[in-house]
């Protein structure tokens, strides 16, 4: 076994994960994700993940309440939070969607991603007067589809304030946008949809531990921060379970797209039109 230490001056790189901060953070991950959909080897050792959103999302259902149990405590706090049917109607109508939705998203073109990136992890530095990454704690490195490092930011994120949730639209569509920016800045000019698809079904589908945290906080007691701790995980639940809804809608592009080259591969007899388009 190595290991690999490095004496690094945190307190020289910028790690405030600002608006400005994370939309540049955002740029070089797409840089860097892009270098390995232009043909950068992905790495090919045994103990990298390829599917490690299905894992994470296999764990917190595991670890979840049974959502008969779920929807007993739901309903029992339901006053509270003025009727909040619809929010489980789309909670529940999600649940049965994630196979589907993780089975598109392993559909993707492939990325080696860092899959833990949040201000502890990653920090900006400059080298020769250029912003540069600099990764720390590697553990759930993988082998991920394109967007999808982005998503696990950004649902994190979200989930520990540094998104605040009544701007969640803003910084969604400035942080895919810098995304996009960094992947076509490596050379990268494939389909947007699927990087778009990566990035919010990968922040949707921590939905799943958000609403059982909900749960668990609202039998926990009535105190004044468990009550406003209660309040903030709705609001993300919320916020998730719409970029669910939007993954869902993508998805249904996703396949519209794959139907058309085939039927027009089929049109033209041939079969390597497929992977040209792809």
């Amino acid at each position: 076994m190595w290991i690999w230490l490095e004496d690094i001056a945190i307190e020289s790189n910028q790690c405030d994960w600002s608006y400005m901060h994370m939309s540049k953070i955002s740029y070089l991950l797409g840089k860097y994700n892009g270098d390995y959909l232009l043909g950068n080897p992905l790495p090919t050792d045994s103990f990298f993940c390829r599917t490690w959103m299905r894992s994470w999302v296999e764990i917190c259902t595991a670890y979840a309440k049974p959502i008969e149990e779920q929807k007993v405590i739901w309903d029992k706090h339901l006053n509270e939070f003025h009727g909040m049917s619809e929010t489980w109607e789309s909670y529940f109508h999600n649940r049965s969607r994630v196979n589907s939705l993780l089975e598109t998203l392993e559909f993707l073109p492939r990325v080696f991603a860092h899959q833990d990136v949040h201000w502890d992890n990653i920090f900006l530095e400059q080298i020769d007067e250029h912003d540069s990454l600099m990764a720390i704690d590697w553990q759930f490195a993988s082998i991920s589809g394109v967007g999808e490092e982005l998503g696990r930011m950004f649902g994190y994120a979200l989930l520990k304030r540094k998104i605040p949730v009544n701007m969640v639209e803003e910084y969604k569509e400035e942080l895919f946008l810098s995304y996009m920016q960094g992947l076509r800045a490596a050379g990268w000019d494939g389909n947007s949809t699927f990087a778009r698809f990566g990035f919010t079904v990968s922040a949707a589908l921590r939905f799943i531990m958000v609403i059982d945290k909900l749960l668990i906080n609202l039998e926990a007691g009535n105190g004044i921060s468990q009550k406003e701790k209660s309040s903030h995980l709705l609001l993300v639940s919320q916020a998730l379970l719409s970029m669910a809804d939007e993954s869902w809608s993508i998805r249904s592009e996703i396949k519209q797209y794959f139907h058309n080259i085939y039927e027009c591969c089929i049109s033209r007899h041939s079969s390597a039109a497929l992977l040209t388009h792809y």
